[in-house]
């Protein structure tokens, strides 16, 4: 079967194929055979009048290389126009046609996005490659001892391909063509019906409004005497219906300008109004301030209790003194009539002043049972302490019990007498409280008693006996004032007790000074 055919024309190199066994390599009519073999016998019949209707045109570079061969096709432009034939051609031409089709099924493998690969086909190849890898004629790859690769001048460098062993498809970049084997993170809904703990019910709905259609058919009559035809409008363009928006637009505005307004004059009135009645307020109170003032000063004129209140009356007085005076003079009067005049002024003078004495005992009385009843007040009322936690606690100690009831007593001796029996009754009860103290106070107090007692049952008016009871009330506020019978007036005292004490001691004045220390 074996035949050497001469070389065609185009070789640039012949080849004998004793040369090839010289060298240890297998000639190659028997890679020919091999390959016819495989191509008639292990193939399946594949269709491929597609593929050859369309002129596949395959230019490549195809080193294929084994142990005993090598065959080598540069830019081999290669269009089927027929399905291909082994019979009736010579060895050169059945090897490189045959090598052709391997190049062209294992370019379609390669890229399959550029052929018309079909399963069959990828079927085909991997059984070629299977009877070639079982006959040691698939070509080794020798790699570089120092970068790994391929050397350069044996075997071209292959794109890397990884083939899946489930289905056996081969792969250029495993990552991006192949899913992920991981499967995804599922995430966690936080709003779901589950996590919302719902729960289903089911029940039929009525709406509010229940329409339908009836037309006329034989045995039903239809009243049609309340129907009403309907006349569409006219058509509105888009600029029509702009022209609507911007009208309705401009009556919203205006409306809406108009509450503002309303709303901000309204707020103005509001606030003048505010206004008004502030000022008003305010002019209503000055006048109260200035009639109370005014009441003021005539009051502290026609009762006068301070000292600043009759240094005035003094003052006023002598200013009016003068302007009488001086009128006097300015008249021009002379002689007799002028002494006269200034006699009589002299007289109201003296007449006033008379009443300003007068007004002053008052004050002075006033006062007194006020500073009496003040400090009597100050006496009888409870102590105020302050605990740990802050909270105030008002506390009657035997102290202010016992002036309490010197206080309740004094209010009694002080009040206008209504009966003979309810003055007895007072006198009974101050008589009860003093009695226990044996001094010359307490004796003088007592002897008092009995003397005004005496003097009621004779039936002696109460005019004669006014003298007598101030009497008694100033010697029991005295006793009341008195520390050893009311504790409490020790903080009252003008003078201390101790003068043996240093800071109690009479004071001395300073040399040539005012002051004493």
């Amino acid at each position: 079967m074996e035949e050497s055919e001469p070389p065609e024309e185009g070789d640039t190199e012949s080849r004998n194929p004793q040369d090839d066994t010289k060298r240890g390599e297998t000639p190659v009519s028997s890679m020919v055979q091999v390959s016819v073999a495989l191509d008639t016998t292990d193939l399946p019949d594949v269709d491929r009048s597609g593929d050859l209707e369309a002129g596949v045109k395959l230019e490549s570079n195809v080193r294929f290389s084994t142990e005993n061969c090598e065959v080598a096709t540069s830019s081999t432009s290669l269009v089927h126009n027929s399905p291909p034939s082994l019979a009736g051609t010579t060895t050169k031409a059945k090897t490189q046609t045959l090598i052709a089709q391997v190049q062209t099924t294992f370019q379609e493998a390669i890229f399959p996005q550029v052929s018309f690969q079909t399963d069959e086909l990828f079927q085909a190849r991997m059984k070629m490659e299977a009877h070639l890898k079982s006959k040691d004629l698939l070509p080794p790859k020798t790699e570089s001892p120092t970068k790994g690769g391929v050397v350069e001048g044996e075997q071209e460098e292959k794109i890397p391909v990884q083939i899946d062993r489930n289905d056996g498809t081969r792969l250029h970049h495993a990552i991006q063509q192949t899913d992920s084997t991981k499967p995804p993170k599922e995430l966690v809904l936080m709003i779901t019906r589950e996590t919302m703990k719902p729960f289903t019910r089911r029940h039929a709905e009525q709406g509010a409004k229940d329409s339908w259609t009836q037309m006329d058919k034989p045995g039903l009559c239809l009243d049609n005497s309340e129907d009403y035809e309907l006349i569409p409008g006219p058509y509105f363009t888009a600029d029509d219906w702009l022209q609507v928006r911007v009208e309705a637009a401009i009556i919203i505005q205006k409306y809406t300008r108009r509450k503002i307004a309303y709303r901000t004059a309204a707020r103005m009135r509001a606030y003048a109004a505010e206004r008004k009645e502030f000022w008003a307020e305010q002019e209503k109170k000055r006048k109260q301030e200035a009639d109370d003032h005014l009441r003021y000063e005539i009051q502290r004129r026609m009762n006068p209790r301070t000292g600043e209140d009759f240094e005035i009356l003094y003052t006023e007085l002598a200013t009016w003194c003068a302007q009488e005076l001086k009128a006097i003079i300015g008249t021009g009067v002379t002689g007799t009539e002028r002494r006269k005049a200034i006699k009589e002024l002299l007289l109201k003078e003296i007449k006033l002043l008379q009443t300003i004495d007068k007004l002053r005992c008052k004050a002075a009385r006033e006062n007194r049972k006020e500073r009496i009843k003040t400090a009597m007040e100050k006496m009888s009322t409870p102590k105020i302490w302050e605990m740990k936690n802050g909270t105030i606690v008002h506390v009657r100690t035997l102290g202010t019990a016992r002036a309490s009831d010197l206080l309740h007593l004094y209010e009694a001796l002080a009040k206008p007498v209504g009966s003979n029996d309810d003055r007895m009754g007072v006198l009974g009860y101050v008589k009860w409280t003093v009695q226990v103290f044996n001094c010359p106070l307490t004796r003088e107090i007592l002897d008092l008693i009995e003397r005004e007692a005496d003097l009621m049952n004779r039936g002696r008016r109460a005019r004669t006996l006014s003298g007598l009871r101030q009497r008694i009330l100033n010697l029991f506020l005295e006793f009341v004032e008195t520390p050893d019978f009311n504790p409490e007036a020790v903080g009252f005292q003008y003078v201390p007790h101790d003068f043996d004490f240093g800071p109690n001691q009479a004071p001395t004045r300073w040399a040539g000074t005012d002051k004493f220390n």
